[in-house]
């Protein structure tokens, strides 16, 4: 048994500074405000613990993506788990979070189109799928069945931990990778980012600009998007001056 004080909070502070990265310890710290902070209006405690707290909140850690060569090399590796293996693929081609993978039943996709409530934001999601998410459904089960049979969370991201290794890829990937991949891949092949947000099921622009982030390759391709103020003609004739 524990008393919840001022002190109490610094050291939980402290423990997730320690164990977590990034701007996960601030993030958990907001949800722990809100619940101290509404156990105050409902007068479990006297004073509100949350009146003076601030803390400062880190860098995001940038996550690996897999570019589209990679994730060739994925479909063809050996994985642990079939089902972990189709449903990471699937990801790639959705930006699915884990949490909406575990939950997808049958009575979410009809035909190319899927439409789910996401667990996380409880907003809800359309899409179309493309041919490559298609192939990677299994064979259709009853409306109420579940999409992709799936282990715990650790276990999918013990078995992707293997898959990587065997498809020669020298990347940390998690199963949270795979809607980065998404996100990154829908701006790196042209898609504006208001529809990238849309697609990946984010509520502002905000959060999808700092949630994607673009490979050196994209942008290298990127740059050879600019028009060229030479015509052909102009081209040969500078060449010939030099």
């Amino acid at each position: 048994c524990f008393e919840i004080d001022a002190s109490f909070i610094e050291k939980f502070w402290g423990f997730l500074k320690v164990e977590l990265r990034g701007a996960t310890p601030h993030n958990y710290m907001k949800k722990f405000k809100r619940i101290v902070k509404d156990a105050y209006r409902k007068r479990y405690f006297k004073v509100d613990l949350t009146e003076d707290l601030k803390f400062v909140q880190g860098k995001s850690v940038e996550k690996n993506i897999l570019l589209p060569d990679e994730i060739a090399k994925l479909s063809k590796a050996s994985c642990p788990n079939i089902n972990v293996k189709m449903a990471a693929l699937f990801s790639c081609n959705t930006g699915l979070r884990l949490c909406d993978i575990m939950n997808l039943r049958w009575k979410n996709i009809n035909g190319d189109k899927l439409d789910i409530i996401q667990q996380k934001t409880k907003n809800r999601l359309t899409l179309t799928l493309n041919d490559d998410a298609k192939f990677f459904l299994r064979k259709r089960g009853d409306i109420d069945d579940l999409v992709f049979s799936l282990p715990s969370h650790t276990a999918v991201n013990r078995a992707i931990k293997t898959w990587v290794k065997n498809a020669g890829i020298e990347k940390k990937i998690t199963y949270h990778c795979f809607r980065h991949t998404f996100g990154t891949n829908l701006i790196g092949c042209g898609v504006d980012v208001a529809t990238a947000s849309k697609l990946l099921g984010h509520s502002n622009l905000k959060e999808t600009l700092r949630y994607v982030r673009i490979s050196e390759d994209l942008k290298r391709q990127a740059t050879y998007k600019l028009p060229s103020i030479f015509s052909k003609k102009n081209k040969k004739d500078d060449e010939k001056l030099n």
